[in-house]
């Protein structure tokens, strides 16, 4: 299992291909933003209703009243996609809408402990997403103070206190947003390769170019000497006595200095086989008696022990 990158290391290699990851960054920021110019914009407008309650005659019936248009609030949401609401909004825009549609146009929310209620509607235009918040926010305000009348009589109210405005700019999609997560993820993209051709690719690369180039130098020797790399091994060790004889170089060069003085035949003699004997053998020769000396001058010794066997011999 390898060992997990230091952070000294993978600075290493971000400086080493930094070019590759910068290259890679610019890539991802203009196909981001090229691509989100693409996709058709959306615009969101966002009506603000109020809700109110009725108040009492006693001493707390204003904050009884206050509490109790919080608390109704709440439940006030859910009622953006009911059939009455959305009948009304599809007959304010001469059915141009079906109901599946402005379900996906049409959003209310509440915020956190507040007596409002929040109608957003999404478009393809600024002026079609400001006339959807406004009809739907005065639909739905209808609505519930019908739901919540009793006997005539409704314990809270429920005003438009913000109208929809046309929004000056879409929500989206967000070029520059866009742009920044892909060359923030092309660049990732690059540095992640970077650190796999690092780790695994490389090293084997490496490995495979130096055998590559030990084989080569191989098949140049053999070559050289006119012998296969496949035949020739690395080292010729030629076994006798007295010692090893090591050549380094193919058999063809082993010349007769390198052989030992003396060849042991090993066994018994009677299995020493005839072709293992030279074809012929020849008594060493004894040294010529030299006339001269070792400077090169003629031997008077020599000459004058001639001439008095010369002398006896005639006598």
């Amino acid at each position: 299992m390898a060992e997990a990158l230091s952070v000294q290391q993978l600075g290493i290699i971000a400086r080493r291909y930094w070019l590759v990851v910068v290259v890679a960054v610019l890539l991802g920021a203009v196909a981001g933003y090229g691509g989100s110019r693409l996709i058709p914009p959306t615009y969101a407008a966002t009506a603000t209703q109020l809700v109110k309650g009725i108040p009492g005659t006693d001493a707390t019936a204003n904050y009884q009243a206050a509490q109790y248009a919080i608390s109704r609030a709440r439940t006030y949401p859910v009622l953006i996609d009911s059939q009455p609401v959305l009948e009304g909004v599809r007959t304010d825009f001469n059915g141009q809408f079906d109901i599946p549609e402005l379900q996906e146009h049409l959003a209310a929310s509440n915020p956190i402990d507040t007596p409002l209620v929040q109608v957003t509607a999404e478009a393809g235009s600024p002026d079609l997403a400001r006339d959807l918040a406004n009809s739907a926010a005065k639909h739905l305000s209808s609505y519930i103070t019908q739901l919540e009348a009793v006997n005539g009589s409704s314990p809270v109210s429920v005003e438009v206190a913000v109208q929809a405005t046309a929004p000056s700019s879409p929500t989206s999609p967000r070029p520059l947003l866009i742009a920044a997560i892909a060359a923030f993820a092309l660049g990732c993209l690059a540095l992640a390769i970077a650190v796999v051709n690092e780790v695994l690719v490389r090293p084997r690369r490496l490995a495979q170019r130096r055998e590559r180039a030990l084989r080569q130098s191989r098949e140049r020797n053999a070559s050289n000497t006119g012998g296969s790399a496949h035949d020739l091994p690395d080292e010729i060790i030629v076994d006798g006595p007295p010692e090893e004889i090591i050549v380094d170089g193919p058999p063809d060069e082993i010349t007769m200095d390198d052989l030992p003085e003396e060849i042991n035949v090993d066994g018994p003699l009677d299995e020493v086989n005839a072709h293992d004997l030279p074809d012929e053998v020849s008594e060493p020769l004894a040294p010529e008696a030299s006339s001269q000396t070792d400077d090169g001058e003629p031997d008077d010794t020599s000459q004058s022990e001639q001439d008095q066997q010369s002398a006896r011999a005639s006598a």
